[in-house]
C-alpha cells in the first residue's frame, strides 16, 4: 500500500502517530455521506458528519503530506467513563497470524463476526455495506486486520454487554496513488476480488444470512449516497480529482 502520514487523535488533544493519506479527506466526509460508521456508535446528525469530515483533512506543517485525525473509538470518553472498551480485528479473532490478512474471504470474516456480534443481524450487514464501500472507492486495503470489533464491559460488569463491529478506520482509494492503479480489493467476495456488480453483493448477502431485499437496498443506497456527494463535492487536490473519478467509474460500472 501507499507510504501513508498517520495520526490518531485522543480527546485530549494529544496527537499521536497512526494513520492516512492525502486524498483521506475525500475519504472521511464520502464516508459520512455514505451512512458508513466512521468516527462513533449510533447515529449521527448531518451537522455532525459534515463538520467532523471537514475536519479530518487537516493540514500538516514542513510540507508534510495532509493527515487524517480519527478521533479514537476505542478508549474512554472523560473522566466520568468508566466503561472497560476492547477493540479485536477479525484476524485475530479467527486466529490468522498477520500475513493471513489478505487470504480469507469477507464472507468468512462475517461467519466470524456473526459468531461474536451481541447485534449479529445489524453488524452483518454493516459489515456487507463496509465491503460495498471499499469496492466502490478502491479501498485496496480491507483486510482482516482494518476491521474489528468493540467489546463494552459496563461500570461495575464482569463481563462484555456489547460486542459490536467497529466504526471503520484505514479508509483509502489505493488506485489514486502511481504503482497501485490496478490494485483490486484486498480480500475476496462471491469468489472475486474485481469487477464487481450489484448481483455479487446480493450473493454475498445471501451466504451470510442477508435477504436479498436487504442486501440490494443497502447496495442501492450506496450508489445514492456516494452519488450524490460527488454532485456536491469539489476535489482539494489533484489526487482527490483522480479518487473522486474512479468512484464515478465504479458507480457506473457496478449498479449497471
Amino acid at each position: 500500500m501507499p507510504d501513508t502520514a498517520r495520526l490518531s487523535r485522543r480527546r485530549s488533544s494529544s496527537i499521536l502517530p497512526c494513520g492516512q493519506t492525502e486524498n483521506v479527506g475525500g475519504v472521511a466526509f464520502a464516508t459520512s455521506k455514505a451512512g458508513i460508521s466512521l468516527f462513533k456508535h449510533g447515529p449521527m446528525t448531518r451537522s455532525e458528519l459534515e463538520s467532523r469530515a471537514d475536519f479530518a483533512n487537516v493540514s500538516m506543517p514542513n510540507d508534510l503530506p495532509d493527515a487524517l485525525l480519527v478521533e479514537r473509538f476505542d478508549i474512554r470518553q472523560n473522566r466520568n467513563d468508566r466503561r472497560k472498551i476492547a477493540m479485536e480485528d477479525i484476524a485475530s479473532i479467527r486466529g490468522v497470524p498477520p500475513p493471513g490478512k489478505y487470504e480469507r474471504p469477507i464472507e468468512q470474516a462475517a461467519r466470524a463476526l456473526r459468531g461474536v456480534s451481541s447485534d449479529a443481524d445489524a453488524d452483518v450487514a454493516a459489515l456487507l455495506g463496509r465491503a460495498v464501500f471499499a469496492w466502490l472507492i478502491a479501498d485496496g486495503d480491507f483486510h482482516l486486520q482494518n476491521m474489528a470489533v468493540l467489546r463494552v464491559t459496563p461500570d461495575g460488569a464482569l463481563n462484555f454487554s456489547s460486542v459490536r463491529f467497529a466504526p471503520t478506520f484505514d479508509a483509502v482509494t489505493a488506485r489514486a496513488f502511481p504503482g497501485f492503479e490496478d490494485d483490486d480489493l484486498a480480500l475476496s467476495l462471491a469468489g472475486k476480488r474485481n469487477r464487481f456488480s450489484s448481483k455479487d453483493f446480493v450473493r454475498a448477502g445471501a451466504k451470510v444470512g442477508i435477504s436479498a431485499q436487504a442486501a440490494r437496498e443497502c447496495v442501492e443506497s450506496l450508489y445514492s449516497r456516494l452519488g450524490a456527494f460527488l454532485q456536491e463535492r469539489e476535489p482539494t487536490s489533484d489526487r482527490v480529482g483522480r479518487a473522486f473519478e474512479i468512484w464515478k467509474r465504479r458507480i457506473e460500472t457496478t449498479a449497471g
